[in-house]
């Protein structure tokens, strides 16, 4: 009697966590066709929409929000970034998402590096070019701050490890192990 009921438990955990992913990817899916949707209202070409839905889609899965897509997009947009461009700065601005940064984060370096492009006067594949160039800066000091860390955390190592080899180096001095090597004398 208690498989019975073990068994009926499990079925019942495994099918609520299968209906939370469903209602999880449902709700994905609506916000999705929304982001889409007000993209195209803001004006943007179905054609470049579509050229970003996976980067979009990432993006919602790894937490974004609407309003953190949506902003950023609109603001290429707004800015002349179209076609190629378009879809290039959205997928730098995924690759951000997938190594670190907040959806959010990501979406604020996009637009502050488009302000700051519009700011100089720049449009279209100027302004993409910007916008790529300010990821990959924040991509280098990530990497950067990750190896300077590594490196410290090396060096750490390395000084412990040299003081424990001191330690070793002085045991044969002290008559250890040193036996065996007098070329075999009195053995026979």
């Amino acid at each position: 009697m208690k498989k019975y009921l073990i068994v009926g438990i499990l079925l019942s955990f495994a099918s609520f966590s299968s209906l939370n992913l469903l209602y999880a990817a449902a709700d994905r899916d609506k916000t999705f066709n929304e982001i889409k949707t007000e993209l195209h209202n803001k004006g943007i070409a179905t054609k470049d929409i579509d050229s970003v839905n996976s980067s979009v889609a990432e993006m919602l899965e790894k937490g974004a929000s609407k309003a953190e897509i949506e902003k950023p997009l609109s603001d290429l947009s707004a800015n002349g970034v179209k076609g190629e461009d378009f879809k290039k700065s959205v997928d730098s601005m995924n690759a951000l998402v997938k190594s670190g940064k907040s959806p959010k984060e990501a979406g604020n370096i996009v637009s502050q590096a488009v302000h700051q492009a519009q700011a100089e006067g720049l449009r279209g594949t100027a302004l993409a070019d910007r916008v790529h160039q300010a990821i990959k800066e924040m991509q280098t000091q990530k990497r950067e701050s990750i190896e300077s860390k590594l490196k410290q955390t090396e060096a750490g190592n390395v000084s412990e490890k040299t003081e424990g080899s001191s330690e070793q180096r002085s045991l044969p001095s002290e008559g250890h192990g040193m036996g065996h090597m007098g070329g075999g004398h009195g053995h026979r």
